[in-house]
């Protein structure tokens, strides 16, 4: 006969194959055996036709996994390098760390402080002395110009923190002209900000350099007597009065 209608033969019978091996009946995960061949000369010509057809089948297959490679390898880039980064932040105390002693500052939190809800911007140093340091600050909200005292302080140094938090709660109740003002703070981990009223005239003492007439140290010494004492009907001792 001839060998033309025997070639469409195979290539139903590896059609038939294909379809069979792609049915509702099977899974695209589970193993499939290597279907038989008719016996005789036409296996070779078929397992032939069989393989140049998977061949293609892969082929796409590969195709397509090409295709979704660069994405998936930068997704992976970008997992591996997250969590590298996490795990040195982690290390080097940046992250993690703030809630692992909320008690260190527990004890000034409870004592109902008042506390600043305003957003500020640090400006220069204008003193220092034996507890910390005092910065020029201005509120964003309003455009004032304060003054802030920091005081820093080790996470677990509870005297200190409840020291500085009692002396804070009796400034919170005086209000005078001839008192600074105080507006309140903000507790951090390792420091406290204290808000207060700026006094932008300068220090009684960088005042007295320059010679002062009889009048105006009368004057000066009048408003500081006046404060001392609205102090002493609170009960409170100075105890660190100076120019």
């Amino acid at each position: 006969g001839s060998s033309v209608p025997e070639n469409d033969r195979l290539a139903s019978v590896a059609s038939e194959l294909q379809f069979r091996s792609l049915s509702r009946h099977s899974s695209p995960t589970e193993e499939r055996e290597e279907p038989t061949y008719p016996k005789g000369d036409q296996g070779g010509s078929t397992r032939r036709s069989w393989e140049l057809q998977t061949l293609i089948s892969q082929t796409r297959g590969k195709d397509t996994a090409t295709r979704q490679r660069p994405i998936e390898a930068v997704q992976k880039s970008v997992k591996i390098f997250e969590e590298d980064r996490y795990r040195e932040m982690r290390r080097k105390n940046i992250i993690g760390q703030v809630c692992d002693t909320p008690k260190s500052y527990d004890n000034v939190m409870h004592v109902g402080l008042r506390k600043v809800t305003f957003k500020w911007q640090r400006g220069n140093k204008i003193g220092e002395g034996q507890y910390g340091k005092v910065y020029t600050c201005i509120s964003v909200d309003t455009g004032e110009l304060m003054a802030m005292k920091e005081i820093r302080f080790q996470p677990n140094d509870h005297k200190t923190i409840k020291e500085t938090a009692d002396e804070l709660k009796i400034f919170e109740g005086l209000k005078h002209p001839n008192l600074v003002r105080y507006f309140g703070v903000e507790l951090h981990r390792e420091e406290m900000y204290i808000f207060m009223e700026y006094c932008d005239e300068g220090t009684l003492e960088e005042v007295a350099r320059l010679g002062l007439q009889e009048h105006v140290i009368r004057l000066y010494t009048k408003q500081i007597t006046i404060a001392i004492n609205v102090l002493h009907e609170h009960g409170i001792v100075h105890r660190d009065i100076k120019g």
